[in-house]
Protein backbone atom coordinates (compact mmCIF):
# COMPACT_ATOMS: atom_id res chain seq x y z
CA UNK A 1 0.00 0.00 0.00
CA UNK A 2 0.97 3.62 -0.49
CA UNK A 3 -0.04 6.98 0.48
CA UNK A 4 1.27 8.93 -2.47
CA UNK A 5 -1.07 9.74 -5.51
CA UNK A 6 0.94 10.17 -8.15
CA UNK A 7 3.35 6.82 -7.40
CA UNK A 8 2.80 4.30 -9.81
CA UNK A 9 1.55 0.51 -8.90
CA UNK A 10 4.45 -1.11 -6.66
CA UNK A 11 5.32 -4.42 -7.88
CA UNK A 12 7.08 -6.39 -5.13
CA UNK A 13 8.06 -10.03 -4.99
CA UNK A 14 8.91 -12.37 -2.56
CA UNK A 15 11.46 -15.73 -3.24
CA UNK A 16 9.90 -14.66 -6.75
CA UNK A 17 5.98 -14.68 -5.74
CA UNK A 18 4.30 -11.30 -6.08
CA UNK A 19 2.78 -9.56 -3.18
CA UNK A 20 -0.38 -7.97 -3.76
CA UNK A 21 -1.09 -4.01 -3.23
CA UNK A 22 -4.07 -3.08 -1.17
CA UNK A 23 -6.00 0.02 -0.82
CA UNK A 24 -6.08 -0.81 2.99
CA UNK A 25 -5.39 -3.07 5.41
CA UNK A 26 -5.39 -3.98 9.59
CA UNK A 27 -2.47 -3.27 11.79
CA UNK A 28 -2.29 -3.87 15.58
CA UNK A 29 -5.90 -3.16 15.50
CA UNK A 30 -5.63 -0.32 13.78
CA UNK A 31 -7.24 -0.15 9.97
CA UNK A 32 -4.89 1.95 8.22
CA UNK A 33 -6.06 3.10 4.06
CA UNK A 34 -4.28 4.70 0.88
CA UNK A 35 -6.32 7.56 1.59
CA UNK A 36 -4.33 8.51 4.85
CA UNK A 37 -7.26 10.58 5.92
CA UNK A 38 -8.25 8.75 9.24
CA UNK A 39 -11.95 7.91 7.99
CA UNK A 40 -11.57 4.54 7.76
CA UNK A 41 -10.20 4.25 10.66
CA UNK A 42 -12.75 5.96 12.64
CA UNK A 43 -15.13 3.81 10.37
CA UNK A 44 -13.65 0.44 11.27
CA UNK A 45 -13.59 1.53 15.11
CA UNK A 46 -17.63 2.70 14.80
CA UNK A 47 -18.37 -1.03 13.24
CA UNK A 48 -16.29 -2.73 15.60
CA UNK A 49 -18.37 -0.20 18.73
CA UNK A 50 -21.24 -1.68 17.80
CA UNK A 51 -20.57 -5.38 17.92
CA UNK A 52 -19.45 -5.07 21.17
CA UNK A 53 -22.64 -3.15 21.63
CA UNK A 54 -24.86 -6.24 20.38
CA UNK A 55 -22.55 -8.38 22.82
CA UNK A 56 -23.71 -6.75 26.02
CA UNK A 57 -27.19 -5.25 24.50
CA UNK A 58 -29.39 -7.28 26.89
CA UNK A 59 -27.73 -5.50 29.72
CA UNK A 60 -27.48 -2.11 28.17
CA UNK A 61 -31.53 -1.91 27.18
CA UNK A 62 -32.77 -3.63 30.35
CA UNK A 63 -34.83 -1.61 31.79
CA UNK A 64 -34.44 -3.38 35.29
CA UNK A 65 -31.04 -2.22 35.17
CA UNK A 66 -29.91 1.33 36.41
CA UNK A 67 -28.11 3.76 34.30
CA UNK A 68 -25.15 4.00 36.64
CA UNK A 69 -24.58 0.22 36.31
CA UNK A 70 -24.95 0.26 32.25
CA UNK A 71 -22.90 3.33 32.31
CA UNK A 72 -19.61 1.21 33.69
CA UNK A 73 -20.71 -1.71 31.18
CA UNK A 74 -20.22 0.65 28.43
CA UNK A 75 -17.36 2.07 29.57
CA UNK A 76 -15.61 -1.46 30.45
CA UNK A 77 -17.26 -3.30 27.00
CA UNK A 78 -17.81 -0.79 24.69
CA UNK A 79 -15.88 2.27 24.68
CA UNK A 80 -12.37 1.16 25.29
CA UNK A 81 -13.12 -0.44 21.52
CA UNK A 82 -13.77 2.71 19.77
CA UNK A 83 -11.27 4.85 21.03
CA UNK A 84 -8.17 2.09 20.52
CA UNK A 85 -5.67 3.57 18.48
CA UNK A 86 -7.98 6.86 17.38
CA UNK A 87 -5.59 9.03 19.42
CA UNK A 88 -3.30 9.39 15.97
CA UNK A 89 -6.44 10.07 13.80
CA UNK A 90 -6.16 13.90 12.35
CA UNK A 91 -9.24 14.62 13.23
CA UNK A 92 -12.02 16.88 11.68
CA UNK A 93 -15.82 17.83 12.86
CA UNK A 94 -17.05 15.28 10.40
CA UNK A 95 -14.85 12.74 12.26
CA UNK A 96 -15.80 13.82 15.56
CA UNK A 97 -19.67 14.31 14.33
CA UNK A 98 -19.39 10.62 13.55
CA UNK A 99 -18.19 9.04 17.24
CA UNK A 100 -20.51 11.20 18.84
CA UNK A 101 -23.77 10.50 16.90
CA UNK A 102 -22.46 6.50 17.98
CA UNK A 103 -22.62 7.36 20.96
CA UNK A 104 -25.98 9.42 20.97
CA UNK A 105 -27.53 6.36 19.37
CA UNK A 106 -26.19 4.24 22.58
CA UNK A 107 -27.42 6.47 25.39
CA UNK A 108 -30.91 6.10 23.90
CA UNK A 109 -30.23 2.92 24.32
CA UNK A 110 -29.59 2.75 27.48
CA UNK A 111 -32.09 5.21 28.59
CA UNK A 112 -35.12 3.46 26.55
CA UNK A 113 -35.62 7.12 25.03
CA UNK A 114 -36.32 6.98 20.99
CA UNK A 115 -35.79 9.84 18.81
CA UNK A 116 -39.66 11.09 18.38
CA UNK A 117 -39.61 11.16 22.44
CA UNK A 118 -37.68 14.19 21.77
CA UNK A 119 -35.00 14.18 24.52
CA UNK A 120 -32.25 16.78 24.02
CA UNK A 121 -28.28 15.34 24.04
CA UNK A 122 -27.62 16.80 27.21
CA UNK A 123 -30.40 15.24 28.85
CA UNK A 124 -29.32 12.00 27.78
CA UNK A 125 -25.38 12.70 29.17
CA UNK A 126 -27.14 13.92 32.32
CA UNK A 127 -28.87 10.62 32.67
CA UNK A 128 -25.87 8.48 31.80
CA UNK A 129 -22.88 10.83 33.26
CA UNK A 130 -21.19 9.93 30.06
CA UNK A 131 -18.61 12.27 28.73
CA UNK A 132 -18.98 13.38 25.24
CA UNK A 133 -16.41 11.27 22.85
CA UNK A 134 -15.04 13.84 21.11
CA UNK A 135 -13.78 15.71 25.26
CA UNK A 136 -11.82 12.30 25.65
CA UNK A 137 -10.52 11.78 22.38
CA UNK A 138 -9.03 15.41 23.13
CA UNK A 139 -7.53 14.34 26.40
CA UNK A 140 -6.11 12.05 25.11
CA UNK A 141 -4.38 13.52 22.07
CA UNK A 142 -3.25 16.14 23.89
CA UNK A 143 -1.35 13.92 26.57
CA UNK A 144 -0.02 11.69 23.59
CA UNK A 145 1.77 14.66 22.38
CA UNK A 146 3.37 15.70 25.70
CA UNK A 147 4.82 12.39 26.35
CA UNK A 148 6.15 12.54 22.44
CA UNK A 149 7.71 15.77 23.07
CA UNK A 150 8.81 14.89 26.63
CA UNK A 151 10.92 11.44 25.36
CA UNK A 152 14.34 11.64 24.56
CA UNK A 153 14.10 9.77 20.73
CA UNK A 154 12.32 7.57 19.03
CA UNK A 155 10.51 6.55 15.43
CA UNK A 156 7.58 8.37 17.30
CA UNK A 157 9.59 11.79 17.92
CA UNK A 158 10.97 11.65 14.44
CA UNK A 159 7.85 10.91 12.69
CA UNK A 160 6.52 14.15 14.65
CA UNK A 161 9.34 16.91 14.16
CA UNK A 162 10.90 15.59 11.00
CA UNK A 163 10.96 17.27 7.79
CA UNK A 164 10.16 14.97 4.71
CA UNK A 165 11.77 16.52 1.30
CA UNK A 166 9.56 18.22 -1.37
CA UNK A 167 6.58 20.28 -1.41
CA UNK A 168 2.85 19.55 -0.15
CA UNK A 169 0.45 19.48 -2.97
CA UNK A 170 -1.52 22.86 -4.50
CA UNK A 171 -4.98 23.68 -2.82
CA UNK A 172 -6.33 23.13 0.37
CA UNK A 173 -4.24 21.30 2.45
CA UNK A 174 -5.24 17.96 4.98
CA UNK A 175 -5.45 18.49 8.73
CA UNK A 176 -2.74 17.50 10.03
CA UNK A 177 -2.27 15.60 13.39
CA UNK A 178 -0.36 18.42 15.03
CA UNK A 179 -2.77 20.66 13.89
CA UNK A 180 -5.20 19.17 16.15
CA UNK A 181 -2.89 19.97 18.92
CA UNK A 182 -2.57 23.88 17.72
CA UNK A 183 -6.34 24.27 17.61
CA UNK A 184 -7.09 22.54 20.64
CA UNK A 185 -4.88 23.98 22.79
CA UNK A 186 -4.45 27.44 21.43
CA UNK A 187 -1.13 27.67 21.79
CA UNK A 188 2.00 27.89 19.07
CA UNK A 189 5.02 25.14 18.27
CA UNK A 190 7.53 27.28 20.24
CA UNK A 191 5.30 27.73 23.50
CA UNK A 192 4.30 24.06 22.98
CA UNK A 193 8.08 23.18 23.22
CA UNK A 194 8.18 24.52 26.43
CA UNK A 195 5.11 23.99 28.17
CA UNK A 196 4.73 20.07 27.40
CA UNK A 197 7.85 19.52 29.47
CA UNK A 198 6.19 20.23 32.19
CA UNK A 199 3.95 17.14 33.06
CA UNK A 200 1.54 18.06 35.74
CA UNK A 201 1.02 21.88 34.04
CA UNK A 202 0.50 19.91 30.41
CA UNK A 203 -1.89 17.78 31.78
CA UNK A 204 -3.93 20.26 33.26
CA UNK A 205 -3.74 21.73 30.00
CA UNK A 206 -5.40 18.32 28.89
CA UNK A 207 -8.13 18.41 31.28
CA UNK A 208 -8.84 21.93 30.48
CA UNK A 209 -8.84 21.50 26.41
CA UNK A 210 -11.32 18.14 26.35
CA UNK A 211 -13.68 19.74 29.53
CA UNK A 212 -13.89 23.37 26.67
CA UNK A 213 -14.83 20.25 24.59
CA UNK A 214 -17.78 19.25 26.50
CA UNK A 215 -19.23 22.46 27.08
CA UNK A 216 -18.08 23.43 30.31
CA UNK A 217 -15.42 25.02 32.47
CA UNK A 218 -12.21 24.28 33.92
CA UNK A 219 -9.13 25.62 35.36
CA UNK A 220 -6.08 23.33 35.60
Amino acid sequence: MTTDKNSPPLNITIYGKPIKQVSEFVYLGHKLSSSNDGATAVKYRIGLGWAAFEKNKVLLVSKRIPYHIKTKIYNTYVLPVILYGLECVNWTTKLCAAVETFQNHIMRFMTNHRLVDHVTINELHRLTNLAPISSIIRSRVLKLYGHIKRSEAGLSKIALEGIIEGKRSRGRQRKRWRDNVYEWSGCNINELNTITQDRSFWRGVSHVCAHSAAGGESEP
